[in-house]
This record gives structure tokens, C-alpha cells and sequence, in this order.
């Protein structure tokens, strides 16, 4: 039984192609500025005002926030793929 409003049918809930895009590219983001912290913090001087707040405790702050990048960016692939039944 498709679920009905005010006699009309829901939309599909498969997420679109944008709004996919938009969270990988929100993914890779956070994976780049996390790993690219933790990695200058380690070699250089240098810092990304973003996250110059936590420069106290590097790198793990930007590790965790580029561990979160990758979940974002592959959660939001798998789970598209796996709406439109291909997994």
C-alpha cells in the first residue's frame, strides 16, 4: 500500500542525485580540511583558521574530523546505492 496525502501519492524515498553530491562533497571537505590540519600541524607552522581553535590538541581533532568526512562521504554513496536496490 503506497502511503497517501490529502490523495496523493508520496514521493519516492530515493534520495536525488544532488542532494547525494552535495553530501560527498560536504565528505570530502571535512576529509581535507581534518587530514590536511593533522598533517600540517605535525610538519609545519601553518593551520587552517577553521580549526585554529583546537590547535592545542592536534592532530586528533582533525583526525576525528576527517574520520567523520569519510563517513559522511561513504555513508551518503552506500546509502543511495542501496535505495535504488543495487546492493
Amino acid at each position: 500500500m503506497v502511503p497517501m496525502v490529502h490523495d496523493r501519492e508520496l514521493p519516492d524515498p530515493v534520495m536525488s542525485p544532488q542532494v547525494v553530491v552535495g553530501a560527498v562533497q560536504f565528505g570530502i571537505l571535512l576529509v581535507v580540511l581534518g587530514f590536511g590540519s593533522a598533517v600540517l600541524s605535525q610538519y609545519t607552522d601553518v593551520e587552517f583558521p577553521l580549526l585554529s581553535w583546537v590547535n592545542r590538541y592536534q592532530p586528533t581533532p582533525s583526525l576525528v574530523v576527517g574520520a567523520l568526512g569519510l563517513l559522511v562521504a561513504a555513508g551518503s554513496a552506500v546509502g543511495r546505492v542501496r535505495s535504488r536496490g543495487r546492493l
